[in-house]
């Protein structure tokens, strides 16, 4: 599923934001919302500048730190992921996304190279994750899993692209040789959710479009100035206005006295 991005804010002023979203808000809003199997909303998509009008700038080596909000309806686990490339690849590198409090969710990357990258957010809802969830919850409430135990092997076998994994794993969920709880402890177990996550098929995922977009600049761009002194920086303690001080203490500066700044009337100081 493809996203658009739809703005809720008026345009503000106020540049990007590393620790908190920007005063902008942009959701990602379903294309065919109205058929109800699209289900998961991204929001506040960040780092960016103007809610992504500009190009976000990152040095060479630079990790770039994302949070946005995913929510969908109901209580059902959700599985979210970056998506990034350089513009001089066409196949996108993902890293996963990690959910917090309150709907928001955080991941990195690295820009390693020079030029422009483009990057993105998609999720969707974990059918796998929301089932053994469920699972381990109404077997440790002491009630009886085996028709949820059969629903979960029902759900392997429904997946498009089946392996020795997907196939094993169904039949020790069928198994009559193991007790419930070994069968919830087998579909609660880190690797098992990583190999399904791995193989999870996405239905109705939401991905957010137009995808956004980071300058990489040499090192040297970060040290970088065009200027070697500026007055508002240089004045005195507690002088005002600081220009007056700072043209006070360079003679050659006042009106009369040398070269005027480009732009400038020294009449008015």
């Amino acid at each position: 599923m493809r996203a658009s991005l739809t703005r809720n804010t008026p345009r503000s002023s106020e540049q990007e934001t590393e620790a908190g979203f920007a005063s902008e808000e942009f959701v990602a809003s379903n294309v065919d919302e109205c058929s109800g199997k699209r289900r998961v909303v991204i929001s506040r998509l960040e780092p960016a500048i103007e809610g992504g009008h500009f190009a976000v700038k990152r040095i060479i080596g630079d990790e770039v730190k994302i949070c946005a909000l995913i929510f969908a309806d109901g209580h059902d686990v959700l599985s979210a992921v970056v998506k990034y490339r350089h513009a001089n690849e066409t196949q996108w590198t993902e890293g996963p996304l990690v959910e917090k409090p309150n709907d928001v969710w955080v991941g990195n990357f690295f820009v390693r190279r020079l030029g422009t990258y483009f990057y993105t957010v998609e999720a969707w809802v974990d059918e796998f994750g929301t089932w053994s969830r469920n699972l381990a919850k109404k077997l440790e409430a002491g009630m009886d899993v085996g028709t949820e135990l059969k629903e979960g092997a029902a759900l392997i076998s429904r997946l498009r692209e089946k392996d020795e994994f997907l196939e094993g794993l169904a039949a020790q969920l069928r198994s009559k040789s193991r007790s419930q709880r070994e069968k919830v402890e087998l579909a609660r177990d880190p690797e098992v959710a990583r190999q399904m996550e791995q193989r999870s098929q996405r239905a109705y995922a939401t991905l957010l479009e137009p995808e956004l977009e980071i300058r990489v600049d040499p090192r040297l761009a970060r040290f970088g100035a065009w200027y070697e002194m500026f007055p508002v920086r240089c004045c005195l303690p507690r002088a005002h206005p600081p220009d007056r001080n700072f043209v006070s203490q360079r003679p050659e500066w006042q009106p009369g006295g040398g070269p005027r700044w480009p732009g400038q009337s020294m009449g008015n100081w």
